[in-house]
């Protein structure tokens, strides 16, 4: 049933190329509990949709993950909002709020790739200036932020190991990143 909602939300939000913006949303996001807002207020889930309405994003849906959130996406205006049920992982059960919710985020992505949906998962703290579709290269099946803090640490750099005892297979390559950050990873089904 999960799957079968998540299909139909999102025929309705994709653009016609099948690519949707997707971001996950409970009630710390808008910090109606004081106990579990540990920024010191500001609904961070309005400030979200207020700026992905300036810039026209059109293909976003907002996973709801209680009815609070989700009343309050439909009662925003032309906001899709798909409210699920999804359970949090044990190891994640005595995170913050926000933390707990991260790695639902996965499956949903998954579920999304293999109905044949391009996917720009977001962290709802994020402020775009421009439409983020008008600006992904499309050219990798990946396209993620990183952490990474200078040129080398943030584009990768190329390594190579050597061990002669393994005879004709001694040399590898490999690509070593900083931290990638899938609180903005764009991921095409191919």
């Amino acid at each position: 049933p999960t799957n079968r909602k998540l299909y139909e939300a999102l025929a309705r939000t994709a653009s016609p190329s099948r690519e949707a913006m997707l971001a996950l949303a409970n009630d710390v996001m808008m910090c109606s509990n004081p106990k579990t807002c540990w920024w010191n207020g500001g609904n961070v889930l309005k400030t979200f949709l207020e700026g992905t309405r300036r810039l026209e994003v059109r293909n976003q849906l907002i996973v709801s993950l209680d009815d609070e959130t989700h009343n309050f996406c439909l009662g925003f205006g032309g906001i899709n909002s798909l409210r699920l049920e999804m359970p949090v992982p044990s190891a994640q059960q005595k995170t913050r709020g926000a933390n707990m919710i991260s790695t639902l985020k996965y499956g949903l992505i998954k579920q999304a790739l293999l109905m044949g949906y391009s996917i720009l998962v977001v962290d709802l703290d994020l402020v775009f200036l421009k439409n983020p579709f008008d600006h992904l290269h499309r050219d990798a099946d990946i396209e993620v932020s990183t952490d990474g803090f200078t040129q080398m640490w943030a584009r990768g750099s190329l390594g190579s190991v050597h061990e002669p005892k393994m005879g004709w297979g001694a040399g590898g390559l490999y690509v070593q990143h900083f931290t990638l950050n899938v609180g903005c990873a764009y991921m095409r089904p191919t």
